[in-house]
């Protein structure tokens, strides 16, 4: 068990499963967490690190990169 500041960027329902996408502060990059192991959250007034949007177009870029056919 964690504690993370996360920024949210998309939710989703995969495989199964509702995931968040968000940028994960503790590790520098991407990560998904699966809503059903979310044990408490937090929303606070600070301001993401980078514009949502911005955040956003990059996930969407690292997803075409690694999967080729993701989207389509």
């Amino acid at each position: 068990r964690t504690d993370r500041e996360v920024w949210p960027v998309q939710i989703a329902y995969y495989e199964g499963k509702q995931i968040i996408v968000a940028w994960c502060c503790l590790r520098g990059g991407f990560r998904n967490f699966r809503t059903d192991r979310v044990v408490a959250a937090e929303a606070t007034e600070k301001p993401y690190g980078r514009r949502r949007s911005d955040l956003s177009r990059e996930w969407r870029a690292l997803m075409e990169e690694k999967y080729p056919n993701w989207g389509r």
